[in-house]
C-alpha cells in the first residue's frame, strides 16, 4: 500500500490552489498536483526550448531533463518555493 493515498484533485481545483501550494502537493507525491504542473508549463517550456535549439527531438528532450531535475530539486526547495524558475531557469541551462 503506498504511503501517499492522494485525494482526487479536479483541474479546476488545482488551479485554485497558489503555486506553494501545487508545490508541497508534488513534493508530497501527487500525482495529480505533478500532471497538473506540467501540463501548465510545457508549451512555454518546449517553445523556449525549441526556440533555443532549432531542433524539435532536441527540445523535447530538454523539457524533459528540465521536469527531472526540477522535481528532484523539490525535495531542498522550501515551503514558498515556485515551479516557475525552476523549469524556466532549467530548460535555458540545458
Amino acid at each position: 500500500m503506498p504511503l501517499f493515498q492522494p485525494k482526487s484533485r479536479s483541474a479546476e481545483e488545482l488551479a485554485a490552489l497558489a503555486a506553494n501550494e501545487l508545490v508541497d502537493l508534488a513534493r508530497a507525491g501527487d500525482p495529480a498536483a505533478i500532471r497538473y504542473i506540467i501540463q501548465v508549463h510545457n508549451r512555454r517550456l518546449y517553445r523556449a526550448a525549441r526556440a533555443v535549439l532549432r531542433d524539435d527531438l532536441e527540445a523535447e528532450d530538454v523539457v524533459q531533463e528540465a521536469y527531472v531535475r526540477a522535481f528532484s530539486a523539490l525535495e531542498s526547495c522550501v515551503s514558498a518555493c515556485n515551479f516557475d524558475p525552476l523549469t524556466g531557469g532549467i530548460g535555458v541551462q540545458n
